[in-house]
């Protein structure tokens, strides 16, 4: 079966809006039907180019602007796990409590040093007031003091550290040890994550990574909430990944209900601009799968076959059908057809 040109199928459309209200004559033969007697009256737009910035999608995740393991600084048995995945914490609230029988005993004994030291320093002094001692004496016991208390100091120091606490405020998103584990050093006890700041994470071809710069606005569509959100650019790797030749963006996103980390988005990234035809919405008329607009030529109607796409202001950009600068009829009237004269309200 032959392919129908354009030239064809307007011719086809044509016929079907001037429809079958001729009327026959007694040997059977249609009579032509005589055109309007008076023009339809219509209201026209004109059909312009305007400069129009190309973007293109990349595919990412919303991910949490803060997010850190929490793991212990010194070795020992896991006493206690005092939260769970979903709760919500506190900057400084206990997480977790390790063993330290040690390093309690070392305080106590860094406690007495300490106390013997002071009694020690104290007993010098008087003597140096009874000249019974010399200065140089009650130095020595002045600087076994201070190392006394410099010592305890240190093993309290390193005893707080069997505390573990919640470095800011946050939900724990995961738990990564239980009560009983030995804790490391390096090994993570829970996760925990700031959902109230989050941030789109995708990674930029390096084609498009030039076009960007810290501060930018980025659209960014979210398909789960169903929400177009408006990104800030704050993070742009400065080296590419070898293995895909892409950098990483990352854009902070407004406070949104229901945006949440883990979901998967688009951001609209600029490549460039590029002019557009441009026609209002209610210009173009659809018959099936067909995309039609009236347009006006010596006072007539004339019908062209268009391709169109929406605009993001509610307009249809014209691909193909239309030439720039052409009046097209706007809400035309359901009794317009082909070559019927018009007059513009």
């Amino acid at each position: 079966m032959n392919r129908l040109t354009t030239t064809t199928l307007l011719a086809v459309v044509a016929a079907g809006l001037t429809g079958c209200g001729g009327q026959q004559d007694p040997a059977g033969k249609a009579a032509p039907e005589a055109a309007p007697a008076v023009p339809v009256p219509v209201s026209v737009a004109v059909a312009h180019v305007e400069p129009s910035v190309l973007v293109e999608p990349v595919v990412g995740t919303v991910r949490p602007k803060l997010q850190a393991t929490v793991s212990p600084k010194i070795s020992g048995r896991i006493l206690e796990l005092a939260v769970v995945p979903g709760q919500r914490v506190e900057a400084g609230q206990l997480v977790a409590r390790l063993e330290a029988g040690e390093l309690e005993a070392s305080r106590n004994r860094a406690l007495a040093a300490l106390e013997q030291a002071s009694r020690e320093l104290e007993r010098q002094r008087q003597l140096l007031q009874s000249r019974a001692t010399a200065q140089a004496l009650v130095d020595q016991a002045d600087a076994a003091q201070r190392m006394a208390a410099a010592s305890l100091k240190e093993i309290e120091s390193t005893l707080a550290q069997a505390t573990v606490r919640a470095p800011f405020s946050g939900t724990v998103t995961r738990k990564l040890a239980d009560t009983g584990d030995l804790g490391l050093p390096g090994r993570g006890l829970v996760l925990i994550e700031d959902p109230g700041h989050l941030r789109f994470e995708a990674p930029v071809p390096e084609s498009l990574a030039g076009s960007l710069a810290v501060g930018q606005k980025i659209p960014v569509l979210v398909d789960a909430i169903a929400a177009r959100l408006e990104g800030t650019v704050a993070e742009l790797e400065p080296s590419a990944d070898s293995a895909s030749r892409t950098f990483v963006v990352r854009l902070d996103l407004p406070d949104t209900k229901g945006l949440r980390a883990g979901l998967f988005g688009r951001a609209h990234l600029p490549r460039g601009e590029a002019p557009r035809l441009l026609v209002p919405a209610a210009a173009v008329v659809r018959r099936g799968q067909m995309e039609l607009v009236f347009g006006l030529s010596d006072g007539r109607a004339t019908l062209h076959l268009v391709r169109t796409v929406p605009a993001a202001d509610g307009r249809r950009i014209l691909l193909s059908g239309l030439a720039d600068a052409q009046q097209v009829v706007v809400d035309p009237p359901a009794t317009l057809r082909e070559g019927d004269a018009v007059v513009v309200k």
